[in-house]
């Protein structure tokens, strides 16, 4: 989980790890994402997923799909850099709060299967969790990178989403969001 307080990242192993994961979710996604499959076309590291997993054992579901990520870029021969990238290259970062989650389908049913029946995003698309408030772990949550080709479904599932559990994280009043923005990728 990454740490991250009014004041910036709660360490700078957090930092490093937070744009080492961003950077290779980008790497990783880039070319992956099919409007022909969006129901599997990023939903390839991790098979033993759920719908309700991720609330069960949410972090520990995304270190194994980080270390898989990486793992696979590694073979290929991607050096994953520890630094801000320049830009999201033409995606959006969304924040997704699995436990206000009613698993009511609609975000599935407005991006034909991007997002399946628990809101939640494709698990190759996880960057982090991040750690709300102190005492307030209901609303830890969820950074994932959404490919461009999505963005205006994803977009249209977020304005339809009666819980609120899926939005742009620019749109979130959290600290990293903030944070974000000052490095010019919100």
């Amino acid at each position: 989980m990454i740490g991250y307080s009014q004041s910036g990242f709660t360490s700078a192993d957090d930092e490093q790890r937070f744009w080492v994961e961003l950077n290779a979710t980008i790497a990783f996604c880039m070319d992956k994402y099919r409007s022909t499959d969006p129901v599997y076309s990023l939903r390839r590291l991790e098979e033993s997923v759920s719908d309700r997993s991720i609330l069960e054992r949410r972090e520990n579901v995304v270190s194994a799909i980080q270390l898989r990520r990486s793992d696979a870029l590694l073979a290929e021969g991607y050096e994953i850099k520890p630094n801000p990238p320049e830009d999201l290259s033409g995606g959006r970062l969304l924040a997704f709060f699995p436990d206000h989650d009613l698993s009511d389908g609609t975000a599935e049913a407005e991006t034909n299967g991007f997002f399946d029946a628990c809101n939640t995003p494709p698990y190759d698309t996880w960057i982090a969790i991040v750690a709300a408030a102190k005492g307030r772990s209901h609303d830890d949550f969820l950074i994932s990178w959404v490919p461009g080709e999505i963005i205006g479904a994803v977009n249209e599932a977020i304005q339809i989403n009666p819980e609120e559990c899926i939005q742009w994280l620019e749109n979130h009043p959290h600290p990293l969001a903030k944070a974000l923005e000052r490095e010019g990728l919100l």
